[in-house]
């Protein structure tokens, strides 16, 4: 199994588990609008992005039942053709083909001296090879892969006195990265170095021979996947007569961490199984907290901060998955044809594996056209130069039934490499 082969596996055996801790939207509507909610979610939304916002739901929002899924993969490295290319080049496998045959003409040298030209054509295959794998390897440095998602069901109920939804949901996120091994390049180095000391006359002694056992540069996954319980409420509160509404979702998580290595020359192996057993289980609670305001007629602005208590998670190699708070706030529009917000995370966010850094400024519309909405927006991650998205989206509402879904493309130097997709079925009356 090619390590190409491997990510493509353990994707397909977590995403439809998988998130991020970060601000990712967890739904087709907040996907085609660019991610933003926090003022502009609605009631069947609003336990991802704004528990208060089920407090100040319209007036013909009554109740939703929901599944979701939304997918993500952003490899703005571009590791996965890396690593593809890395092992359809077979670096590792010349190289020790090519001490191989020199091993196999030494045997016969006594009878048949090996000639200078002999000698040339056996040491150049020898540095042709090991530049190629210390080349091979070293185009893969510092590149990483992340994949995000999530997957679940909702029910909500919002009016004017208390509020509440209740939801599951399944999320994950999944980093591999490449850990290049300096021991790598220093013994192809070393090879080449030896070569050049070798003569006919000392070929015997001097030639190394004995092929190398394996690389030390190393591809690795981490995964953190949550099983998550939660109940959303909200209320309307006055303080000296400044009218706002609160929500509060409490929730309990059952964590599990994953991790996977292998090293680099398995990928050109096709027996490798890959063992997802090795894992650490954990149990947990935390809260997020939103506020939200009405501002007019038209208008409203919202604050949330989610995963009020830090926690970090131990995966079975040492490393941490960790969730820290996050705030974000935001504002909108909305009358009755269309929808606009806008949102910006207020703290850097890290995802729980994979590394990625993330603070986003979200820009999204909605035009309501009878039985269709149609959805536009931007996200522009302002902690990184990747990860800037466009997205677009289409839900259809008939007689209580909706369908929703939405794309979203990150585009890099070699073509998309940031894609989202999302897909939704609920009722809603």
């Amino acid at each position: 199994m090619t390590i190409k082969t491997s990510i493509a596996f353990i994707s397909c055996c977590l995403i439809i588990q998988t998130a991020n801790a970060s601000f990712q939207a967890q739904d087709p509507r907040a996907l085609g609008m660019g991610g933003v909610g926090t003022a502009a979610a609605n009631s069947a939304q609003a336990h991802f992005y704004n528990p208060s916002l089920l407090a100040n739901a319209r007036e013909d929002e009554d109740f939703n039942f929901e599944i979701p899924v939304t997918l993500r993969a952003a490899d703005p490295d571009n590791l996965v053709d890396s690593v593809s290319d890395f092992a359809a080049g077979e670096y590792f496998k010349k190289f020790n083909a090519a001490l191989t045959a020199i091993d196999e003409r030494l045997k016969t040298h006594d009878t048949n001296p090996i000639t200078p030209g002999e000698l040339d054509t056996l040491r150049g295959n020898l540095v042709t090879t090991a530049n190629g794998v210390r080349s091979g390897i070293n185009s893969l440095s510092n590149k990483a892969l992340a994949i995000n998602g999530n997957g679940g069901l909702m029910t909500s109920v919002p009016n004017r006195d208390i509020s509440w939804a209740a939801y599951v949901n399944l999320w994950a996120d999944i980093g591999a990265k490449l850990n290049v091994d300096p021991r790598d390049d220093a013994e192809m180095g070393n090879y080449i170095t030896a070569l050049n000391d070798v003569t006919p006359g000392n070929i015997l002694t001097a030639l190394p021979t004995s092929p190398i056992e394996r690389l030390y540069s190393t591809v690795s996954f981490d995964a953190v996947q949550i099983t998550e319980l939660g109940i959303s409420l909200a209320i309307p509160y006055q303080v000296n007569n400044y009218a706002f509404d609160i929500g509060l979702t409490p929730k309990y998580m059952a964590v599990k961490t994953y991790s996977f290595e292998r090293t680099l020359e398995q990928s050109e192996q096709d027996d490798e199984v890959i063992d997802l057993t090795n894992s650490k289980d954990y149990n947990s609670f935390n809260l997020d907290i939103g506020l939200s305001r009405k501002l007019g007629e038209n208008w409203k602005s919202g604050l949330i901060i989610k995963n009020l208590i830090p926690q970090s998670f131990e995966t079975p190699t040492g490393s941490d998955a960790s969730i820290s708070p996050a705030v974000r706030i935001g504002t909108s529009y909305q009358n009755n044809w269309v929808t606009a917000g806008i949102d910006l995370d207020l703290t850097r966010n890290d995802s729980a594996v994979s590394g990625e850094e993330s603070q986003y400024l979200a820009l999204g519309a909605e035009l309501d056209v009878w039985l269709a909405k149609l959805r536009l927006g931007y996200r522009a991650n302002l902690a990184s130069d990747n990860n800037n998205t466009v997205s677009s989206g289409l839900g259809l509402y008939l007689f209580g039934l909706n369908i929703d879904a939405a794309v979203a493309f990150g585009e890099g130097e070699t073509g998309p490499n940031d894609i989202n997709a999302g897909l939704q079925v609920g009722l809603q009356w």
